[in-house]
Formats: structure tokens, sequence, C-alpha cells
């Protein structure tokens, strides 16, 4: 089954086979594999989803690699982040979004009105994209901040609510504000196996 709801706008983007984009979805230079699900009212841009994606009503996922067989849920943002395989995205998840760092001399990313610089060309701060491994569960509400080299390793948990401001290792436990340690999903043998 290949459908495009009359309503959803697809540009340059290419799908394989068994493909479904709902009502008022956006599509715009992506990538998709076999077996992909767009629901309602989401914005996918300049992405790569692997096979067997759901993407569920009201996401917005850019600038992104989302892996094989991941899906999310409602209401969920991702943005500058490579996404492992079989990772399970709950609603109302916050990856990545805009930096705005409180050392510059604005909060405000003015490099992104060029206007202002009277036709000069004005650089974009290099993107920094967070890596998520394989595995990983990522619980409702919760937000993966967009930080230099953040990683969270294949087979972690994020729990519900966490907001994660650095590293989580394989196979971690973290949960609460900011996101720590709480446990491991198996013993250290079993992980390094």
């Amino acid at each position: 089954m290949n459908l495009i709801h009359e309503s959803a706008n697809v540009k340059n983007s290419i799908f394989c086979t068994n493909y479904a984009v709902y009502s008022n979805a956006r599509v715009m230079d992506s990538s998709f594999g076999e077996n992909i699900s767009i629901g309602n009212d989401s914005i996918i841009k300049n992405c790569v989803i692997g096979d067997y994606c759901e993407i569920e009503k009201r996401n917005l996922v850019r600038d992104s690699k989302v892996g094989k067989m991941t899906y999310t849920g409602s209401d969920t943002s991702i943005m500058w982040a490579n996404i492992g395989s079989f990772c399970s995205i709950s609603r109302s998840v916050d990856i990545g979004g805009n930096a705005h760092s409180y050392l510059n001399v604005t909060t405000h990313p003015i490099y992104k009105f060029n206007q202002l610089y009277k036709g000069q060309s004005v650089p974009h701060p290099e993107e920094q994209y967070i890596d998520i491994g394989n595995d990983v569960w990522i619980g409702q509400g919760s937000s993966i901040l967009r930080k230099p080299d953040l990683k969270i390793g294949d087979g972690a948990v994020i729990g519900a609510g966490a907001v994660v401001t650095k590293s989580v290792p394989p196979y971690a436990i973290v949960g609460r504000v900011p996101a720590k340690i709480i446990g491991f999903r198996f013993s250290e043998n079993i992980i390094q196996e």
C-alpha cells in the first residue's frame, strides 16, 4: 500500500515501498526506507528514515537520521540527532532543538537573520548532533538537550520526565532532573557480552 493523503505536502523526497503519509503531514528533502508511516500533522525535513519506522502524529523530525524499526509517540520533536535502530520513543519527547548560549552578547540566534547584517553573509554555527544508540527506550515527556558530544549508549533507558544534559552509558537507566544514573538493566558481565 502506498498512500499520500490529499492534504499532505510532499516535496523532494524519496520513498521505497509500502508507505503512508497521513493528513496535513509535510515532508521535505528526505528519504525513507520501506514500510514507513508518517502521522497526521507531522513535519519531516532533511531526514533519512530507515525501514519499518513509524512517526506518530504531530511530530517534528528535522535534520536527523532514524534507524530501522524505530518509532515515536505523538507530539515529539527530534532535531539534529542520529538515532539508532529498534528505539522506542514515547510521546511528548524533545530531542535536540536549538541551542541558545547565555555566554554570548545575546541569547537570540541572530545569525538566522542575515538582513540585519545588510546583506553580508553570516556563518551559521556548526550544529552539534546527538548520538542515540540502538534499542534505547525514551520515556514520556523526557528531554535530551543538545550538548557537545552528548551520546546515549545502546540499550539505555531514559525515564519519563527526565532531562538529559550529559552522556548516558550503554544499558544505564537514568531519571530525574537533571538525569542521573539510577541503575543498569544488566550486570557488567552481561553488558560486556
